[in-house]
């Protein structure tokens, strides 16, 4: 497989980790097993999804909480890909490229990332 595949499916995999992350923890279920060991991971806003808790208490309202977020990470991850592809205002400034470390050579020749990455979405879900 190509690399730029690999990055962009790596991607949507954390993209599906995050949301359900928030999810679990929202369920208050966000736990690791470790040696046979359930072990809280604790969230780093931990008060606010304590106010969430209350609010989103339904499957119908948990549904969209999800969507919410899993969009808003996708946008992010979309317009991280923008800048790597000089669509934005950090190219006026200096390019970048994302580099192969062992071959040194650039995984996004000819390619623009944040339109490969909405193919691949599209393919998939």
């Amino acid at each position: 497989m190509e690399k730029y595949k690999l990055l962009i499916k790596r991607l949507h995999e954390m993209r599906i980790g995050c949301v359900e992350d928030s999810i679990k923890e929202l369920k208050g279920k966000n736990t690791i097993t470790l040696k046979g060991e359930d072990i809280i991971i604790p969230s780093l806003c931990y008060k606010e999804y304590e106010m969430l808790k209350s609010l989103i208490n339904t499957e119908e309202s948990l549904k969209a909480y999800s969507v919410v977020i899993d969009n808003l990470i996708k946008e992010v991850i979309h317009t991280i890909l923008v800048m790597f592809d000089n669509g934005d205002a950090l190219a006026d400034h200096f390019i970048i490229d994302i580099i192969d470390y062992d071959t040194k050579k650039s995984i996004t020749e000819n390619i623009a990332l944040h339109e490969e990455f909405m193919y691949y979405l599209n393919e998939i879900e």
